[in-house]
């Protein structure tokens, strides 16, 4: 069951699986795997209808076992209120708690996956390297970071 709150507090429950849980009268939303919290992302204002959500100025927190694995940070993102899909068409940065920063020019959430994937160019700081990539995989764990595609690796001077 997918609920959608609006700045009233008035619901409408509309068909979808119970994964995705949202509140756009306080612009937030979060991913549930059964009742663990995968990620959350929060907005300075949302528009939208039925199908779809558009939220600007997104701050956001990826976990991992209960604890902050990533930071995220966006101009802008898409919610897909029939598949699930979350979109950031306009870039993300993801800071680590390690230090490193990620930095995607395309990013989406697959709900039927269960992952990011990110694409047009991947950028991963890391205090001694910076790895890039055309394409990444993030799971749902955010444990593991994949990268695909031409990937280069600089090391920087320590």
């Amino acid at each position: 069951m997918f609920i959608f709150f609006c700045g009233f507090l008035r619901s409408i429950v509309l068909a979808a699986p119970r994964v995705h849980r949202l509140r756009s009268g306080s612009t937030s939303y979060s991913v549930y795997n059964g009742n663990k919290k995968l990620w959350e992302i929060h907005a300075e204002r949302a528009k939208g209808n039925s199908h779809e959500i558009k939220a600007f100025s997104i701050k956001g927190i990826l976990y991992r076992n209960k604890k902050t694995a990533y930071y995220l940070t966006s101009l802008k993102a898409v919610l897909n209120l029939r598949s699930g899909n979350v979109f950031f068409p306009d870039g993300v940065l993801l800071y680590g708690k390690n230090g490193e920063v990620i930095q995607v020019h395309w990013l989406v959430w697959s709900k039927r996956q269960k992952r990011f994937i990110g694409t047009k160019g991947i950028r991963v700081i890391r205090r001694h390297s910076v790895l890039q990539g055309d394409e990444m995989v993030l799971k749902k764990n955010f444990k593991n970071l994949v990268l695909q595609g031409n990937v280069k690796v600089k090391l920087l001077p320590q």
